[in-house]
């Protein structure tokens, strides 16, 4: 993990987030009655500061990925507030939110699916340039040339198209039209799951080396806790839509607070090389059409009391700069 040494001016708060929440309704009948909910994302809260990276970890479906969409405006939040540079996004016009959206913008995780297989490696990068009418053609060109260098592409490839290359080439065009518009906040969405592992680490690299070069600020979702412990700062993690745990990188790994991390973290091979206790947890991850009364984890936990059936625990600090959503803390 990079050195999280910040000046102050670093430390501002640049995306902050406060009861994010997403439901899709179940519907029924002949009149298409609604009959219930999936909370796919259930009040979540969570701040990024400028220059940092936060890590975004749960197994599959425990709502990371739709909290990233949400974030970026992708889709359309059911309540909650999501304020970036201390601008409320929720409230913003389609037009207003066109502007802001130059400062924030999207890796996503399959870098085939999401490139225009008819465009040329130069017209996906000129086109968030001509769509905000930025620069001259020379100049375009000169910064679809610029960014192919940064990324690791050879300039020539540019009239080439996304079939002629390899998953972490492809990957590599994606990180590249990330950073057109120059943005402040990067939103990577399982960036190096569909690549190969000796490709993952090239690219995890690449991302550091772009954050300290366009002094960008992350967030990084990925169910990978090898991934996550290497290019976080701080680490926020997720279980049937609701964040159960948030601090430190280094902290949360080396002691995890809620039961549901301390499973996670079991399975992370130590640094040193120290065997550790499997944490095996019993059952399936519930339903976010059906979620368990009080806390979420309950049925699964090897700790569960009484109080955890009923009432649900708020994310509170548990431990100094550690936040928890756990009645053993309460």
């Amino acid at each position: 993990m990079r050195d999280t040494a910040q000046s102050a001016s670093a430390e501002e708060v640049l995306l902050k987030v406060s009861g994010l929440t997403k439901h899709y309704p179940i519907k029924k009948g002949i009149f298409t009655r609604q009959v219930g909910a999936v909370k796919a994302v259930d009040n979540v809260s969570f701040s990024v500061k400028r220059g940092e990276t936060l890590g975004i970890v749960g197994e599959s479906g425990c709502g990371k990925s739709t909290t990233a969409r949400l974030v970026i405006r992708l889709l359309k939040e059911t309540a909650g507030s999501i304020r970036f540079e201390g601008r409320e996004l929720t409230a913003l016009s389609a037009g207003e939110l066109r502007t802001v959206r130059r400062d924030m913008q999207m890796i996503f995780q399959d870098p085939y699916a999401s490139l225009n297989p008819r465009w040329t490696v130069e017209r996906t990068l000129l086109e968030p340039m001509l769509v905000y009418g930025i620069g001259s053609k020379g100049e375009q060109r000169d910064r679809v040339q610029e960014l192919l260098t940064h990324v690791g592409l050879n300039p020539s490839y540019a009239k080439r198209y996304p079939h002629e290359f390899s998953g972490g080439q492809r990957q590599r065009i994606g990180i590249a039209r990330a950073l057109v518009l120059h943005p402040k906040l990067i939103i990577a969405d399982e960036p190096v799951s569909a690549l190969d592992i000796s490709i993952q680490a090239q690219v995890i690299n690449l991302l550091q080396d772009l954050q300290e070069q366009y002094r960008l600020t992350y967030l990084f979702i990925s169910h990978d806790l090898s991934v996550v412990r290497h290019i976080s700062d701080r680490v926020a993690v997720m279980y049937l839509g609701q964040i159960v745990e948030l601090a430190e990188t280094e902290k949360l790994f080396a002691t995890p607070l809620h039961p549901y991390t301390e499973a996670l973290m079991s399975a992370v091979p130590d640094v040193q090389g120290a065997k550790k206790e499997r944490i095996i947890l019993r059952g399936d991850v519930p339903s976010p059409a059906n979620p368990p009364a009080g806390c979420a984890f309950h049925t699964r936990c090897p700790r569960c009391m009484d109080i955890c059936k009923t009432e649900a625990p708020p994310l509170k600090e548990a431990a100094p700069g550690q936040l928890a959503a756990c009645h053993l803390y309460a």
